[in-house]
């Protein structure tokens, strides 16, 4: 006979880095929002001359 026993709550850094992780979005997303901000930056900086 086994005895069940509540999982416990996690608690540590694993437990924080677990919960950051779950917030940060997918990480296609994150490639996708960044090229988007190089092209933006890119298209600013392309109208300036630096001598």
């Amino acid at each position: 006979m086994s005895v069940q026993t509540e999982p416990r709550k996690n608690s540590g850094i694993l437990a924080f880095i677990e919960r950051i992780g779950n917030k940060i979005p997918d990480i296609t997303i994150l490639f996708i929002d960044a090229f988007l901000i190089v092209c933006v930056i890119s298209a600013i900086l392309s109208t300036m001359t630096f001598d």
